[in-house]
């Protein structure tokens, strides 16, 4: 039995603009992803090419204090109350707001991939997934050159490597999905939280300490071509390790590097000798996978 399935999202968005200045110029930071969080909903902003920002915000369809279908055309409130310091940067947010569609996100899932070992489902066709991890274009393209790949490893069976491709990629498929949406709450919830911009401070140093064996979860997904499955479990490791570590620190100039090295090399360790990872600099470089890297801009 075939079933495919639409997880929705509880927040849709609206794509808004934030334009250069009259010299053509970035008005706020281009190499960072800025992020408003509050909590129910948030406002990101991405820079273009031409000095200009695409900003996207995210909010609940109904049933929320801050809801597009609470705030329907009372803009101006909304960015006084959520987005103030936004407004001067954003000249047309009002008229964007109004006249911009509303789009949905969902999470697609298929329950099989393949049909009588002829017809296969690749891509958002099979695993359609939301944006937080940047990874949806990524993804579709490891099912073309993982699919390659096992053909080759076959020669050219296609009865053969379609199942084959089936249980390696969709695997691969659902935890990016599930990272995704993960993302979405940390970016939502978490990333004005002090407690957690400590643990980001706590894992870079792990990550300069122990680059053949710790680098963090969104540096094996958009910097390797680590599995995102394996991405996943060593990140929840890391989860652990970092909960250990933070959890009677105020600074991370208070972390044990002899503590934090035992715990790596106990607890992480393991797993990437198992799977054969490669962190070291030389295995991480790959320009299928490489982007610029941003760091996060907290807007408040």
């Amino acid at each position: 039995e075939f079933i495919e399935k639409t997880e929705w999202l509880e927040a849709d968005y609206k794509e808004l603009f934030l334009p250069a200045n009259k010299a053509q110029e970035y008005k706020v930071e281009k190499n960072a992803l800025h992020i408003w969080p509050r909590g129910s909903h948030m406002m990101m902003a991405l820079a273009n090419l031409d000095g200009s920002f695409t900003v996207t915000i995210y909010m609940p369809r109904t049933e929320a204090p801050v809801s597009f279908e609470s705030v329907n055309l009372n803009v101006e409130p909304l960015f006084t109350s959520e987005f103030k310091d936004a407004i001067p940067l954003m000249p047309s947010y009002v008229h964007d707001f109004i006249n911009n569609p509303q789009g949905r996100l969902g999470t697609v899932r298929s329950s099989r991939w393949v049909y009588q070992n002829s017809i296969v489902l690749m891509g958002d066709a099979a695993h359609a997934i939301v944006p937080f991890f940047g990874q949806g274009m990524n993804c579709g393209f490891e099912d073309c050159t993982n699919l390659l790949q096992i053909l080759d490893e076959v020669k050219w069976k296609w009865a053969e490597a379609l199942p084959k491709f089936e249980r390696l990629q969709k695997p691969n498929a659902n935890a990016i999905a599930d990272m995704a949406i993960e993302n979405w709450y940390e970016m939502r919830d978490r990333v004005g939280d002090a407690r957690f911009l400590l643990r980001k401070k706590v894992e870079a140093l792990l990550e300069k300490e122990f680059p053949s064996l710790f680098k963090s979860r969104y540096g094996m997904v958009t910097y390797t071509l680590i599995p995102y499955a394996q991405a996943q479990q060593a990140g929840r490791i890391q989860d652990q390790i970092l909960t250990k570590l933070c959890e009677n620190i105020k600074s991370v100039d208070e972390v044990s590097l002899v503590e934090a090295e035992r715990l790596v090399k106990a607890e992480l360790e393991p797993f990437i000798n198992k799977h054969q990872i490669k962190l070291g600099t030389a295995d991480l470089v790959s320009s299928a996978r490489q982007r610029l890297s941003a760091e996060a801009t907290i807007s408040y």
